[in-house]
């Protein structure tokens, strides 16, 4: 392995590294380099490095005095330090004397910080971020053990920020007090650990939490036992909490001076009830409190408790609206003489005492309202009667500039002309769950003017209105000449923006203002009365519309770069083709779940007006995604569309969908709703396929349960007619030249069951993948997959061409594999593949192929030189490999060599041949995991157990016949079996197992932290010689069929206890 540092290069005066997005580096730093190569770096960041493996060498993390900062994010790493050539016996000290900051993020394979045992030392190191999977990896690496296994994790953090010596594996103790912790972006985080945990210790010194985005938090009761040392205490954007704490946690927080509460928009209270409300609470070292921006707080606490606040001298109150009172009982706040109003400003009141400011501030809506932003709601009855009574008492804030409407059931519309008028600076309207609301904005019967123009209108959000027929209804014309987004989602009475008549005159989907006046029940949505000339994002969902455009020049779409249509069943295409031009700026289009949708551009007749012109469209589509459209047929009969920038398309769930693109011969058009009949159309290429490139810059193609479609790229059909007419001879020429596919930049290629796919292209054809990584082909039954690429000699007249012709070129960095199809071994079994077509795959994964017995052959195997993990699942086969028909040179060749994971299920007829150790080798193998495999009596031979030095976890599971997981000859017992690495090990639902093995034998298990024994009931005990579990004993982690902890001194003991339990009970 090449290193981007080799043993020849030393840069001693080196401080600042940065390496970044370097996708094929594997290894920074030669293993042996020369001391002191690199001893004044000061700041290491590594980022977007995919294939890197390590960051150190041991000899470089030893070597680092000068190091300050540490950077790692979005690397593969699996380990920090390299373990090299060997791990060392004995423990290494890792010491960063001078490292303050240290990252470790978006490392999904990370496994440690080192093989080895070792000691690791930060004495200067004030901030950890890290997320979650890579958080005890780093720190504490025995503590993993209290996650796995377990459904909550112990404990989940986007920044920890210790300022103590960091233990790691091989330390004794466990982790130090943390003073310092943040979580952010905590998702689905209720709890920080399981109540009782022995990491509860670690937050006894703490002393400033903050909690920031954190949505499933409810409030902080869950481990407040441990916060008696917490000082501050910042929550920032939890959305779902209602209260920050109960009473009996705010008096456990004795040391606490600072609380800081903004931006929860649900949160009525901080201190909730807790029954008894005649308590006295004191907060005796409370000096500053900030409430800001808390949109639904009604006090601070609505109950009668009594409150002592002997040392608050801050308090701020900032965008509060409904705070009518900070508490119900007696107060005390000796040290406070005025509430800020502002965290930045001077602004300041006070009258006699804290309650009495509150309401008054509340009477004269002064300062706790958000001049720029108001929410107006059921939930506060006072807002709706205001905004009824009148509106001019909210909309005389001068720079007002969001308003936002929920649940407010009462209100049919909200806005009028006259209103309007006042609203120059508004720039957010938000509308959502008003059952009764019918328009946003209602006319007057003598309208002033014919135009309404929304000035600073930047956003209009409409969701869950279940009454809403129109944004407004009324004669005049609107313009929004700054509106950039608008989303409208479950409305589904609503047929258009802009309507003329009421629903209570007349069907509202007769009676719209669309071009040249009054539209029949295909009414559209946008209107040329309707003038948006810069939007943005467009998010149409759940509504009833038929048309959204449909005029010859819409001012609505030009800058138009996002649009999202989902659920709109009555809508049957989304843009007629002329105003497909005015298309430049769009990058992501999604249509999702429209039943009636059947072309994405309609062409309505009008081919023939704009035949010849060569404009390339859709030129900056980025995205396209065509999903659950049960009547899509194609996107459009056009020929003039390019998709030069498409880097992402997804056709999914569109049964009638046969080409992407076709070309209809003018006047044949179909009209939308009509039948198609075969006869009417002549299909060519479309010009979105170049004769050498298709999609120059697609990433990702994915098409699923498309039923219609055969080919990927339609066949060039010849019209036998006497302008086009051409000659046999002409034709079996053009049938034998082979056309060559380039996609030079996908990286992902998935076709998931589309049942009547035959072939990529249906001429002889090549196809070159010089970027993809991962690809599936699932369930693809009529076409053939594989084969060897015939040279052009032997190119004829093919009744079917295979999806892919292969050969060393065809996928040059091809890593994952996935194959699910009941033929899925017919061209690898038929011997044709070279031996160098998959050199870079890792990842292969082999289902469904279980109609006749077979193997796979031995020559495949061994073409797989990368390969790390493999997985079969539901087939017919009694070998991975077979041997027979082999030569002894290939008998004494094992493949397998680099493997390190291996996944084997619902494969009835495998047997202990499986794993012989001549044709396969599994000494690199860390994972083995096998299930439903009902041909096994025992799993792994007594030689082939031996082999297996680097197993870290073992997993068997729902095998019903099995008996023992190691079988042993006589002559083999006489050397124990070590697994110098396992320390997982799960045995679960094997009825028929009566021991790890029978056979009386030592077994060593020297770092075994794990062991699931579950639904076992034939094992009497795990083994029948001498047994060594060393770190078991100390972990006591062996779980019974009921999942609780059991541990009697011993693994033999342990598990003949619950043996003699079962049968007790039984």
């Amino acid at each position: 392995m090449h290193a981007l540092f080799s043993e020849k290069v030393a840069v001693p005066s080196l401080e600042d590294m940065n390496i970044g997005d370097l996708s094929n580096v594997k290894m920074i730093f030669y293993n042996d380099l020369a001391p002191g190569s690199f001893k004044n770096l000061r700041k290491i960041s590594v980022w977007g490095c995919g294939s890197l493996k390590n960051l150190f060498p041991v000899s470089i993390a030893k070597d680092l005095p000068q190091l300050e900062h540490l950077r790692i994010t979005d690397c593969g790493v699996e380990e920090i330090v390299s373990k090299g050539d060997g791990v060392e016996e004995q423990p290494v000290r890792f010491e960063f004397p001078q490292v303050s900051y240290l990252e470790v993020s978006g490392v999904e394979k990370l496994k440690c910080f080192y093989e080895g045992k070792h000691t690791i030392v930060w004495p200067m190191l004030k901030k950890l971020k890290t997320d979650g999977s890579a958080l005890l990896k780093i720190v504490a690496w025995e503590h993993l053990r209290l996650i796995q296994g377990n459904e909550e994790p112990v404990l989940l953090g986007e920044e920890v920020i210790p300022k103590h010596v960091v233990p790691c594996k091989g330390d004794a103790g466990t982790l130090p007090p943390v003073r310092n912790l943040r979580l952010v972006s905590a998702r689905n985080l209720k709890h920080m650990w399981r109540k009782d945990s022995e990491l509860d210790h670690i937050l006894s010194n703490l002393q400033t939490l903050t909690v920031q985005n954190c949505d499933d938090w409810i409030n902080i009761a869950a481990f407040s036992s441990s916060l008696q040392n917490l000082t501050t205490l910042n929550v920032f954007c939890c959305e779902m909490m209602a209260n920050l704490v109960t009473p009996s946690v705010l008096k456990n927080l004795v040391q606490l001076t600072t609380i800081k509460v903004e931006d929860c928009t649900k949160m009525t209270e901080i201190v909730g009830n807790e029954g008894d409300c005649h308590q006295t609470i004191v907060v005796s070292k409370l000096k500053c409190l900030q409430l800001c921006n808390l949109k639904s707080l009604t006090s601070f606490c609505p109950w009668y408790y009594k409150f002592e606040f002997p040392c608050l001298e801050e308090l701020v109150v900032e965008h509060c609206p409904w705070l009518k009172i900070f508490s119900e009982g007696d107060l005390s706040t000796p040290q406070l003489q005025r509430i800020k109003q502002s965290r930045y400003g001077e602004k300041w009141s006070w009258t006699s005492d804290l309650n009495t400011t509150i309401q008054q501030l509340y009477t004269e809506k002064d300062g706790l309202y958000d001049p720029d932003d108001f929410n107006i709601s059921d939930t506060f009855p006072e807002s709706i009667e205001t905004w009824t009574r009148n509106p001019q008492e909210i909309l005389g804030f001068k720079n007002l500039s969001c308003l936002q409407f929920y649940k407010c059931s009462s209100l049919k519309y909200i806005f009028t002309p006259s209103i309007l008028l006042g609203l120059n600076l508004l720039q957010k309207i938000e509308v959502k769950e008003c059952s009764s609301m019918e328009q946003v904005v209602r006319g007057e019967e003598e309208a002033m003017t014919h135009k309404f123009t929304f000035l600073s209108l930047l956003s209009v959000t409409i969701e869950s209105c279940s009454n809403l027929t129109n944004f407004h209804l009324g004669s005049q014309a609107l313009e929004f000449p700054e509106l950039s987004y608008i989303t409208i989602a479950e409305c589904p009475k609503m047929t258009a923006f802009s309507s003329s008549v009421s629903r209570e005159s007349g069907d509202a989907s007769e009676n719209v203002v669309g071009k040249g006046g009054i539209y029949d029940n295909t009414a559209t949505f946008f209107s040329n009365k309707v003038v948006i000339p810069r939007l943005e994002r467009l998010k149409l969902s759940s509504i009833n519309i038929h048309k959204i455009w449909h005029h010859s020049s819409s001012p609505s779409i030009g800058y138009l770069n996002s649009l999202r249509v989902k659920r709109c069943h009555n809508l049957k295409y989304l843009f007629p083709s002329f105003l497909a031009k005015d298309l430049e700026q769009l990058r992501f289009l999604q249509i999702l779940d429209c039943n009636m949708m059947e072309q994405v551009i309609f062409t309505d007749g009008l081919v023939e007006e704009h035949q010849g012109r060569n404009q390339m469209f859709f030129f900056n589509l980025r995205s396209l995604w065509l999903n659950d459209l049960p009547k899509l047929t194609s996107l459009c009969f056009e020929n003039y569309f390019e998709f030069h920038c498409l880097a992402s398309l997804s056709l999914g769930n569109c049964p009638l969908l046969k080409t992407f693109i076709s070309k209809c011969v003018p006047g044949d058009e179909p009209q939308i709703g009509q039948h198609v009949q075969a006869s009417n159309l002549a299909v060519h290429n479309s010009s979105l396929i170049n004769e050498k490139v298709v999609f120059p810059s697609l990433k990702y193609l994915w098409i699923r349960n498309c039923d219609s479609l055969e080919e990927i790229i339609e066949l060039e059909r010849l019209i036998a007619d006497e302008s086009q007419s051409t000659s046999a001879a002409q034709s079996i020429v053009a049938e034998t030249v082979t056309t060559k596919f380039v996609f030079p930049k996908l990286i992902n290629l998935g076709l998931y069951k589309v049942p009547r796919l035959k072939s990529f292209y249906s001429r002889m054809h090549t196809t070159q993948w010089s970027s993809l990584k991962q690809m599936s082909i699932i369930e693809c039954p009529k076409v053939q997959i594989f084969t060897r690429l015939c040279p052009v000699s032997q190119v004829g007249i093919s009744n079917q061409q295979p999806l892919f012709c292969v050969n060393e070129d065809t996928f040059p960095v091809l890593e994952k594999l996935t194959l699910k199809t009941n033929d899925m071994v017919k061209g690898i079994c038929d011997g044709q593949f070279s031996l160098q077509c998959f050199q870079n795959l890792k990842h292969l994964n082999l289902q469904f192929f279980p109609e006749t017995s077979t193997t796979l052959p031995y020559s495949f195997i061994r073409s797989l030189p990368m390969l790390h993990k493999l997985v079969i699942d539901n087939a017919s086969i009694c070998q991975i490999v077979q041997s027979e028909g082999l030569s002894d040179q290939e008998r004494h060749t094992s493949a397998f060599y680099q493997l390190k994971e291996l996944s084997l299920s619902q494969l009835p007829e495998l047997t202990l041949k499986t794993f012989e150790p001549s044709l396969l080798s599994f000494k690199n193998l860390t994972t083995l995991e096998v299930s439903r495999c009902d041909g096994f009596i025992n799993l792994i031979a007594c030689s082939t157990a031996k082999c297996l030095t680097l197993l870290e976890r073992l997993s068997i599971d729902d095998c019903e016949m099995i008996e023992e997981i190691i079988a042993c000859e006589a002559e083999e017992i006489q050397c124990g079996i070590v697994f110098p690495k396992l320390k997982y090990l799960q045995l679960s639902c094997l009825p028929c197992l009566a021991s790890f093995s029978l056979a009386h034998h030592s077994l060593e298990f020297p770092v075994l932290l794990m062991v699931m024994v579950t639904k076992c009931p034939q094992m009497r005990n795990f083994c029948q010689g001498d047994l060594s579990t060393p770190r078991l004993e100390q972990m006591h982690l062996t779980r019974d069929e009921e999942g609780e902890l059991q541990w009697e001194g011993d693994l033999n003991t342990t598990i003949k206890h619950m043996f003699d339990e079962m049968v007790r009970i039984i």
